[in-house]
């Protein structure tokens, strides 16, 4: 799993993880198919692989990753501003890992906290059969983010 300028991640043959490499290795395409590689991201899903890939910065105010019963309680209900802080790009897997039942419990949480600040304030700029990205309307500054820093 790579952008070829980041981290790159060696991923282990287990049932299941090879097709989580690939569909980030597709997000990692898209997004540099976007020309947006620099931009603050983040992923609404148990942890965001894409800064670090990237070498981009990481969206201000939110989790570095989300891991409902263990670090967030069960049913905790976030604000759209906590899982999405200042970034200025959101991936949206369509097939998050880890994969359901789990994801009721990391990404579909992080979903209906953001679904309606996403289309409001952001435009869909991406689809496939994998990834939704969405990207900030009102423009975004590569080093700053989208909105503003908010605090911890």
């Amino acid at each position: 799993m790579t952008a070829n300028k980041g981290i790159t991640f060696e991923i282990l043959q287990r049932t299941g993880v090879s097709g989580f490499a690939l569909s980030i290795n597709r997000a990692v395409q898209a997004i540099k198919g976007l020309d947006a590689s620099r931009e603050t991201i983040v992923n609404l899903d148990f942890a965001n692989p894409f800064p670090a890939l990237f070498l981009a910065p990481s969206p201000k105010g939110v989790e570095v990753y989300w891991d409902f019963g263990n670090d967030v309680p069960i049913g905790y209900k976030p604000s759209w501003q906590e899982v999405i802080g200042d970034a200025c790009l959101v991936t949206e897997p369509k097939n998050p890992w880890p994969p359901p039942p789990a994801a009721a419990h990391f990404s579909e949480p992080l979903i209906a906290a953001v679904q309606s600040h996403l289309a409001s304030a952001f435009t869909l700029v991406y689809q496939d059969e994998l990834w939704k990205i969405w990207k900030h309307s009102g423009g975004c500054d590569a080093t700053v983010g989208a909105g503003p820093v908010l605090a911890r």
